[in-house]
């Protein structure tokens, strides 16, 4: 199987005084949740990099040691693949124009994002904020290719079986949770995908939780 993803595994944070385990929970986000709460995210991620950057800078000066935040934005990497095929639409209608402009502004965003936590510095030297405690992980290619030819540990699926772009995300959330140790959450609106995931073990998310999230500053999240 894929081998273990060293940016989402639990990792140490340094404090003052000691070593902290730092090990985020995992929000995977599928296409429509991707597109169709773009506003929602960007003001998720903010808020992700703030407290991390916060955190980092704070752990480098040996202040007050400030928790990173218990939360990590996971974008498989079939829904990059799926992004570029809507933003290119040969629907003519406005609801073809429309929702390639979602997939155009997702996409856009998606660079900015990650160019912006590989570059934020942390102190006045320009350190860069290190990549545990990047809020936004991509699934690569190359480890979406080993993940396609193995078997999930304790899955149903087989090497054969033609998966459903959902299906694919079930599948990495599965492999994720059984790789990191970590908690896993499928962010969807999707009530069948949702169904797909909870029957695999996987705690989902819609979104009305992650918008609850934003209120309760990620405290006690819980799926419903």
């Amino acid at each position: 199987s894929p081998g273990p993803i060293a940016a989402l595994q639990p990792t140490a944070v340094l404090t003052p005084s000691a070593a902290v385990a730092h090990s985020p929970s995992l929000w995977v986000l599928d296409t429509n949740t991707l597109m169709s709460c773009l506003e929602l995210l960007k003001a998720l991620f903010a808020a992700l990099l703030t407290r991390n950057v916060a955190g980092a800078a704070a752990a480098g000066s040996q202040q007050t040691h400030l928790a990173p935040s218990p939360i990590k934005l996971v974008i498989p990497f079939v829904v990059v693949s799926e992004l570029d095929g809507l933003k290119l639409t040969r629907r003519k209608d406005d609801s073809g124009r429309q929702v390639a402009s979602q997939a155009r502004d997702a996409n856009h965003w998606l660079l900015t994002a990650v160019q912006k936590q590989k570059r934020v510095p942390i102190d006045a030297s320009g350190s860069n904020l290190p990549e545990q405690l990047w809020p936004l992980f991509l699934q690569t290619s190359s480890h979406y290719n080993r993940s396609k030819q193995s078997r999930s540990q304790g899955s149903r699926w087989t090497f054969d079986d033609p998966l459903s772009c959902d299906d694919q995300i079930v599948k990495y959330c599965a492999e994720l949770k059984h790789q990191t140790h970590s908690s896993v959450f499928f962010c969807s609106d999707d009530i069948n995908a949702r169904t797909k995931a909870e029957s695999e073990s996987i705690d989902s998310l819609g979104m009305r939780e992650l918008a609850n999230s934003l209120r309760t500053g990620f405290a006690g999240v819980q799926s419903s």
